[in-house]
């Protein structure tokens, strides 16, 4: 019976495979969980496909701005936003498409000793994934 080590301690081939099943039924549990937001998001108008079927609550479209420093893409429309979701490093991945509001976003410092980067990252508030990053480098 093969074992492999794990964090100073074996697992048996029964329990990695059991571990496996356990991690893709994770991800298969949260691709579900983005496709009811998504669904539930698009149902109530907060997304559309293009931009040309997004308004705002009175009814006004938007026209979008081009990329921000984020790297992402925005839309505006009478002092609201909207924004562009797609996976930042795979531009013709599943994304929500159009959303409006804006992204969350998070500070990092990834700095270390020799090289490294801090800034911002920017994600869809519906689906979680990252859209876009402003970065400062540093080495």
């Amino acid at each position: 019976m093969s074992k492999k080590k794990h964090g100073g301690f074996e697992l048996t081939d029964k329990q990695k495979s059991e571990i496996a099943q356990l991690e893709l039924a994770s991800l298969a549990a949260q691709a579900k969980r983005v496709e009811i937001l998504r669904k539930a998001a698009r149902e109530s108008g907060v997304t559309a496909e293009s931009l040309d079927e997004l308004r705002t609550e009175n009814g006004q479209p938007f026209v979008e701005v081009g990329r921000v420093y984020g790297g992402y893409r925005q839309a505006v429309s009478l002092g609201e936003r909207a924004y562009f979701c797609r996976p930042q490093y795979m531009p013709e991945g599943p994304g929500c498409d159009w959303v409006i509001g804006e992204p969350v976003e998070r500070q990092y410092d990834e700095i270390g000793v020799l090289a490294g980067s801090a800034g911002t990252r920017y994600y869809c508030r519906i689906c979680g994934q990252q859209i876009g990053e402003f970065a400062m480098k540093h080495s």
